[in-house]
């Protein structure tokens, strides 16, 4: 099996991706002034648009797990895979209609902080600590199954 390392080429679209975002970095951490207030830093004072935030939230779920367990599952199970697209659209749906109108309403900037109002600081404790042990099995797999490939 041949040795794979980087060419020049990819050296230099490396080196010039780093190089734009720590050039966006510096510019909006040092030169474009805002306040730096705790609802600026959460939730942008609630005015960016729905482009920015969906990228990112897009970006966010993106892993190798996603980009090779997608094929992967529709090779193997047909296009069953489909079903958890629509289960995906319909939750998204939900959420659009039934709690961000609830957490607008009320100012929350997250589910936590509705959980303490709502219920008890006890409660907001358990839905931490099970998001938790929740993102450390995920980040597990989600590591560990493009090292494989």
């Amino acid at each position: 099996m041949a040795k794979q390392s980087f060419e020049s080429l990819d050296l230099i679209i490396f080196a010039l991706m780093l190089s734009i975002s720590v050039g966006i970095g510096i510019f909006f951490g040092c030169f474009r002034k805002k306040p730096k207030t705790t609802r600026y830093l959460l939730v942008a004072d609630r005015n960016m648009g729905s482009f920015p935030v969906s990228m990112s939230l897009f970006a966010s779920f993106m892993s190798g797990a996603s980009i090779l367990g997608g094929p992967f599952d529709t090779y193997y199970n047909d296009i069953m895979f489909c079903w958890s697209i629509a289960g995906v659209c319909i939750c998204s749906i939900i959420t659009n209609k039934v709690f961000l109108p609830l957490f607008i309403e009320q100012g929350y900037t997250s589910a936590y902080q509705y959980l303490e109002k709502r219920f008890s600081r006890k409660v907001k404790l358990m839905a931490t600590f099970a998001f938790i042990f929740n993102t450390i099995l995920y980040l597990a797999f989600v590591l560990y199954g493009p090292a494989l490939a």
